[in-house]
């Protein structure tokens, strides 16, 4: 019951000023709402408990959705990891692949005029293989005179024309081709 009375004490004192720690202003025992906490709370201290609950929860739902974020966001890096290690693993099996078409390339393009469907007599054609693989001659071996002349690149499988083959096409496609005597 002593506590009882000092508050009571505290409340009735008007000579007496407190500092608050946290703002450092000064004021009244009796403005400070002093109170028992073994008896039941008064309202304005009810009120406050309250405004804190709905504000300290409105926080939590906040950190909720922030954390649900971070998690997808997680969630997402973690799937990319996964697919970046994956790839990592394939592709050295992808660059001996790669490698391997490109060297069965290159073995096909010097045996390609011993096959049948090598439309061309082997007599007439020069070998060069880069940027061409080949250059015949029509007619050269067999009359003794040039008919034609033939640019011949061999591709396998789903290969393109590399960007100075492609202009060698558009050129000789073009007629833009110039015989220089010196």
């Amino acid at each position: 019951m002593a506590e009882l009375d000092l508050i009571e004490f505290l409340q009735k004192t008007t000579d007496l000023e407190v500092s608050c720690p946290k703002c450092g202003s000064s004021f009244s025992p009796r403005q400070a709402k002093l109170f028992d906490i073994r008896a039941p709370y008064p309202q304005n201290v009810i009120r406050a408990f309250k405004k804190k609950e709905g504000q300290l929860a409105s926080a939590l739902k906040g950190l909720d959705r922030k954390k649900q974020k971070l998690e997808g966001k997680i969630e997402l890096l973690r799937e990319k990891e996964k697919m970046l290690k994956h790839r990592k693993k394939e592709r050295p099996k992808r660059i001996e692949t790669i490698t391997r078409s490109i060297n069965i390339g290159q073995i096909i393009e010097k045996i390609v005029p011993a096959s049948k469907k090598f439309r061309y007599n082997v007599a007439d054609c020069r070998s060069m293989f880069d940027p061409i693989d080949y250059i015949a001659f029509n007619g050269y071996c067999a009359k003794g005179a040039v008919d034609s002349i033939s640019f011949i690149e061999v591709k396998t499988g789903d290969a393109s024309l590399q960007k100075v083959q492609k202009k060698i096409k558009e050129a000789v496609e073009g007629g833009n081709l110039k015989i220089r005597t010196y």
